[in-house]
């Protein structure tokens, strides 16, 4: 699944509006305190901020769709 996303996200983010976006990715498997402390409860979630607000979030997804429109959601 994350590698699926990970197409997408890619695709999606080499479009001219998104040059400014920055991508952190946490492993689910060695950094728990961390996506535990943004409510992540499974691998494979998709969360989208623009500054500190939460814009949007889907988890264990591959959608083309979904996932462009969560990371889309973010400068909206």
């Amino acid at each position: 699944v994350c590698r699926q996303q990970q197409k997408t996200i890619e695709r999606v983010t080499a479009e001219p509006a998104m040059r400014a976006m920055q991508i952190f990715r946490i492993d689910y498997d060695t950094q728990k305190p961390l996506w535990r402390r943004f409510g992540a409860t499974q691998q494979s979630t998709l969360i989208a901020f623009r500054g500190r607000r939460e814009t949007g979030r889907i988890a264990h997804e591959t959608d083309d769709a979904k996932v462009s429109a969560v990371i889309r959601g973010a400068i909206a």
